[in-house]
């Protein structure tokens, strides 16, 4: 094993165990976490078996195995900012929902209830 290979397996089983034992990390997923585990296991297992990434990538038609790796992360980071994008369009939507509340019931309280009806239910 060469030097490069015992610092990427230490530096991924590093971000392995800062994500899992992370204490915010009770709200992310369990299947998120077993996605993260295994592609963890995938990285140590192509480092220290470089070769196998040309295998699978003649399985799926691609040359070298560094050229699917370049597609999968392309496909993977795509991915990623569409889903980013969406929840944050979410988050602005249900930000206005909130503030469009408040302002009614801050409007309420500072003027009054509706004319006409008694304070209280």
């Amino acid at each position: 094993m060469i030097l490069i290979q015992a610092v990427l397996i230490f530096a991924f089983l590093i971000l392995l165990v800062k994500f899992i034992s992370n204490p915010g990390s009770y709200h992310i997923r369990a299947g998120s976490k077993l996605f993260m585990i295994l592609l963890v296991i995938l990285a140590i297992f192509v480092i220290i078996f470089p070769d196998s990434s040309n295998t699978v990538a003649h399985w799926f038609g691609v040359k070298y195995g560094v050229n699917l790796l370049v597609y999968a992360l392309s496909l993977g980071f795509t991915f990623l900012v569409l889903h980013l994008y969406v929840r944050e369009k979410r988050e602005q939507a249900r930000l206005v929902q909130l503030t469009r509340k408040f302002a009614i019931l801050e409007a309420e309280l500072r003027y009054g209830r509706v004319r006409g009806k008694k304070d209280g239910y």
